[in-house]
């Protein structure tokens, strides 16, 4: 279950970072935005040795690290938390989402929600300047 979330939330990422900010960086201009999830922020706890949050929060210091090293090139990186069930068949299985159907996310308006945050930030312009 260990490598199974550890691809998921951080290698997967990373990997994608490895090939797409290096032109980022050249364009002097770019976005990423990591789909987080609050357990990132805080853990909570399962049973001993259970607990497979650890991913989450490897993901939210990989984009921590990132806003570190490529904001000084003009690229936006942020860690975005959605603290929330988002839809898909798996989701609408879970006891909670049958219990509060109104409660699941639909991706379409996550996505929606993205874009007019990477189009705000554009507008603001670079956070690195003085």
């Amino acid at each position: 279950m260990f490598d199974t979330a550890q691809h998921i939330a951080s290698r997967g990422p990373f990997l994608v970072c490895k090939e797409v900010l290096p032109s980022m960086r050249r364009r002097g201009s770019g976005s990423i935005l990591f789909s987080n999830n609050a357990k990132s922020l805080r853990g909570t706890k399962r049973k001993t040795g259970e607990s497979l949050y650890y991913p989450r929060v490897m993901m939210r210091t990989l984009s921590q690290v990132l806003t570190e090293e490529y904001s000084e090139f003009g690229v936006h990186v942020a860690n975005i938390v959605i603290d929330g069930l988002i839809d898909s068949p798996g989701t609408r299985e879970l006891a909670k989402a049958k219990d509060n159907p109104d409660a699941i996310i639909n991706p379409e308006k996550i996505a929606e929600a993205f874009f007019i945050y990477i189009v705000k930030i554009r507008r603001a312009g670079p956070m690195n300047s003085s």
